[in-house]
């Protein structure tokens, strides 16, 4: 997310003129806007049209864009295109009140933010000027969230539309770890944190997805082929996730909100804690979208800090994702203990053709059991693995079916060709329940998202200005962003392909 006063510079903070005359009717018309926007883009997201991904995506951003010119004309937003920013000097009072209650607190939490992103690594950065009983508070909650908070990311992940996101979430959860990756893995998050170990993934990630597009391309050339499933079953290591596309729209809106609006107003607090004035505060969207959230301090303030107090400011937003992180990780476990699986259940979306289930099952049946396994929840079915040639037997709402597990494309799993998908029971008290669950899961997962990706060297977010006020080396500090962009691009491959080619979001068994 943009941070600080980089949304103000990449937009140019270009003014425009103004179509409509008179606040309420700008205000009403905006409104009206925005909730066709909104409308549009729910039908497109549910399949009211029956056209292709493509064009559906390709329908959206024209809708985004267009709204957006015209809510930035109407109001004489500064911006460009459909980028604009929302700005407003009120919620600054507020930010003033925060930062004279618990400044221990807020000059601690951002170098427990650092540690929880850079692991061990985080001593020698910052030239051990970071307190010690800190810095082991900061270990012992990096241990904490590898063990526990990790592992329940994938109740927020179940919501994020991306069919590679979905497949390998089960694939590795049926699977028997291995033990020597997860002590490798354990070891990069302690040594580096969970900044360095994303660094590492999507460089190892970015290395499979060029050995992908050598097959597609060797296919294409000498054998006139385009095997797009090489690049298609990868996981994409970068992917936009938008709300009502990606992620469910309301939840996703209340879950991005409430990550850009506490992450930004630690920026201000700590601004104003080092008595750096605030111009303005608010968000960047383009079109009906929010993109990211911004303060605007004074930059000759930010100049005269020290490097350290400059470092605690840039880190104020992350450790504040990370706090909310924690919070609605506490918030989830009730949930899913004690209501989810009382309101949820588990149908079959669809069959594969040319397995045991294809026109035995029909799509919109109700599993109860899975081989005496009671199911409520498709995290019920985490440590189900089946092997070829097994058979499976299935409880459902239409009788019970007993079929033979067989192998797809060769793998080592056993598949009976179900593809599954989570709904809840049809009571108004369930669907309460489901919508609540909805966006504490998300929000656990867009804090944590949020917080490591605003870590990375990428100028305009939090991590160039960390980096920056710490690694006085311009030319490495170019050269890794340089890095860092050219192995976000090729993790965005996969997605693209995805998107082409593919754009299905099922959860295959």
């Amino acid at each position: 997310m943009f941070c600080m006063s980089e949304s103000r510079q990449a937009t140019g903070g270009v003014k425009n003129f103004q179509l409509i005359e008179g606040k309420s009717t700008r205000t009403a018309v905006t409104l009206l806007l925005m909730l066709v926007g909104y409308f549009l883009i729910y039908l497109l997201a549910t399949g009211f049209w029956k056209i292709s991904g493509v064009d559906e995506f390709g329908i959206a951003m024209v809708t985004i864009t267009v709204i957006g010119i015209l809510v930035r004309g109407i109001n004489a937003y500064s911006g460009w295109g459909p980028f604009f920013l929302l700005s407003t000097k009120k919620g600054i009072t507020f930010i003033d009140h925060l930062s004279k209650k618990y400044q221990a607190f807020w000059n601690e939490m951002p170098l427990w933010g650092m540690v929880i992103g850079f692991g061990i690594l985080t001593y020698p950065f910052l030239k051990k000027k970071i307190g010690m009983k800190t810095f082991i508070f900061g270990m012992v909650s990096l241990a904490l969230v590898l063990l526990y908070i990790l592992p329940s990311l994938g109740y927020g992940l179940q919501f994020v539309n991306l069919p590679q996101i979905q497949q390998a979430a089960q694939s590795s959860a049926a699977a028997p770890p291995n033990v020597y990756q997860q002590f490798l893995v354990y070891g990069v998050i302690i040594v580096a944190g969970f900044s360095g170990f994303v660094i590492v993934e999507l460089a190892w990630n970015a290395y499979l997805v060029l050995l992908g597009v050598a097959q597609y391309l060797s296919a294409q050339i000498f054998v006139g082929v385009a095997n797009t499933v090489v690049l298609t079953s990868q996981v994409p290591g970068v992917a936009p996730i938008i709300p009502g596309f990606q992620i469910p729209l309301v939840a996703g809106i209340i879950a991005f909100a409430l990550s850009l609006i506490i992450h930004e107003m630690s920026h201000g607090v700590l601004s104003r804690i080092y008595k750096v004035k605030l111009k303005s505060v608010g968000l960047l969207m383009v079109g009906i979208i929010p993109m990211g959230g911004f303060v605007e301090p004074d930059e000759k303030g930010i100049n005269k800090l020290s490097d350290m107090n400059q470092t605690r400011m840039y880190a104020a937003g992350v450790a504040s994702n990370f706090v909310l992180m924690v919070i609605f990780f506490i918030l989830l476990l009730p949930l899913v203990y004690y209501v989810l699986p009382s309101i949820s259940k588990v149908i079959v979306t669809a069959t594969i053709p040319n397995t045991p289930a294809y026109n035995v099952i029909s799509p919109g049946t109700q599993i109860y059991y899975w081989n005496n396994l009671k199911v409520n929840t498709l995290a019920s079915l985490a440590n189900v693995s089946e092997k070829p040639g097994q058979p499976v037997t299935l409880n459902t709402s239409n009788g019970t079916y007993t079929l033979t597990a067989v192998s797809i494309d060769n793998s080592a799993r056993g598949y009976v060709g179900v593809e599954l998908g989570q709904g809840i029971q049809n009571t108004q008290a369930a669907g309460a329940w489901y919508f609540i669950y909805s966006v504490i899961a998300l929000s656990l997962v867009i804090n944590f998202l949020i917080g490591i990706a605003n870590m990375l060297p990428i100028p305009a977010f939090d991590g160039w200005r960390i980096y920056g006020a710490n690694i006085k080396n311009k030319r490495l500090m170019g050269t890794i962003a340089a890095l860092i962009m050219i192995i976000l691009i090729l993790n965005a491959v996969p997605w693209l392909f995805d998107l082409l080619f593919c754009h299905t979001a099922t959860l295959t068994c």
